[in-house]
């Protein structure tokens, strides 16, 4: 596993918002990989499950 992506607190029912949430592992930084899995996540949850907006939390 080179990384994970995913939501946490998806509110569907009252504020369509959400935290989306990522790791990608040292070697894999640099290439691009996370930014396509955000943008394509991000895509996803504003057509298919209605969001309007999305954060996000850096460490």
């Amino acid at each position: 596993m080179i990384g994970g992506i995913g939501f946490d607190s998806i509110d569907l029912g009252k504020d369509f918002r959400s935290e989306i949430g990522y790791w990608l592992g040292k070697p894999y930084w640099k290439q691009g990989i996370m930014t396509k899995a955000v943008k394509k996540l991000c895509s996803i949850a504003f057509a298919e499950f209605g969001l309007v907006k999305i954060t996000a939390n850096v460490f």
